[in-house]
């Protein structure tokens, strides 16, 4: 293995390929396999082991990406272009299957689709039109919530921000039965933001030790307070004890193992599927839920994932990176450079 240049990170394309690939795992096997519905049921959940990898890289990079452009209008206008296009193009996507009865049936209101666009329709008691789309409402409540960290000028507080979050998941958890997961998710981004800082020398080891075993702790502490013992067989083993436990752990231990050996080339494979996991993320949902059964579940599985890599490396260059290029070029107006919401930040003394 050689080394690779750190500049690039390329080893979270690797960790959004696999979690990708999780997620894409999980909805083809729960739908297409008996013997996997009862293996993730019963021992690992790849859907949530995945969507941990994916709130742990964006952590990563997220917070860090607004401190350092030190605007917010800059900020959003990337993050709108980033994610807008591809998503507005799989809700009027889902639309039209649904129109034709091939993805699912459902009615949506004007109204419950217009909202649909505020990204929070999972906060806002709006039936989803793609349900793999309530992890995009969790990203939408970090993004304002690092916003306001900004103004406030506590975004470099990374450690601090991590602990309380998990502190408070925590303590959640041993009081309720809702909301820990939230705060949980919330945690694991911010988690993210410390390996970074840790990643750029400007914490220590023993910081980035400490935060990792709290948050391993604590994760091992909610499941059982809130999982142990019950046992449905609804979700798909994201309301059991091994499953939900298996899959945070072992997202958090890969990303610590391909953080500790980011410096060695990643497969370009992976680093391709890393580089258009978003429009698979979407685009997934769709052709599983409309494609029917072709010849029997192993043939359906192997075209199901070649369309979703097929369509989304279309999707990824035709709309997704068209959208990234534009977003870039329109944050570097004179107008919006002239300006900044918020004095410049010191960076310094990151905690």
């Amino acid at each position: 293995m050689k080394p690779s240049s750190e500049n690039r990170i390329e080893f979270l394309d690797t960790i959004r390929c696999i979690a990708a690939l999780s997620v894409i795992v999980q909805h083809l096997g729960e739908k297409h396999f008996i013997w996997f519905a009862e293996f993730t049921t019963n021992y690992f959940q790849f859907g949530m082991f995945g969507v941990i990898l994916f709130f742990l890289s964006s952590g990563f990079v997220i917070p860090v990406s607004l401190q350092n452009n030190n605007s917010l209008v800059k900020f959003w206008i990337k993050r709108i272009f980033r994610l807008y296009p591809l998503y507005i193009f799989s809700l009027v996507a889902a639309l039209i299957l649904i129109k034709l009865n091939l993805y699912r049936e459902a009615n949506f209101s004007l109204k419950e689709i217009v909202l649909q666009l505020t990204m929070l329709q999972k906060f806002l008691g709006i039936p989803l039109i793609i349900h793999s789309h309530w992890t995009l409402s969790l990203e939408m409540i970090f993004y304002i919530l690092i916003s306001v960290l900004f103004l406030m000028k506590l975004i470099k507080y990374s450690t601090i921000l991590a602990v309380s979050s998990v502190i408070g998941a925590l303590i959640i958890s041993l009081q309720v039965d809702e909301g820990y997961g939230l705060v949980f998710y919330l945690a694991t981004m911010f988690v993210g933001t410390v390996f970074y800082r840790y990643f750029k020398k400007e914490i220590s080891f023993k910081t980035i030790a400490f935060t990792v075993i709290l948050i391993l702790s604590s994760v091992v502490l909610m499941a059982k307070v809130q999982l142990f013992g019950k046992y449905t067989t609804e979700e798909f083993g994201a309301r059991n004890f091994l499953p939900v436990i298996n899959a945070w752990i072992g997202a958090y231990i890969l990303f610590i193992l391909l953080f500790t050996f980011r410096k060695y080339k990643q497969l370009p494979s992976t680093l391709f599927l890393g580089k258009i996991s978003y429009s698979m993320y979407l685009v997934q949902g769709l052709v599983i839920g409309s494609l029917p059964i072709i010849y029997n579940n192993t043939i359906s599985v192997f075209i199901s994932i070649l369309l979703i890599i097929a369509i989304s490396t279309v999707t990824y260059y035709s709309i997704e990176n068209t959208g990234i290029k534009f977003g870039r070029r329109f944050s570097k107006l004179k107008t919006l450079n002239k300006e900044n919401i918020v004095p410049k930040q010191n960076h310094g003394g990151v905690i």
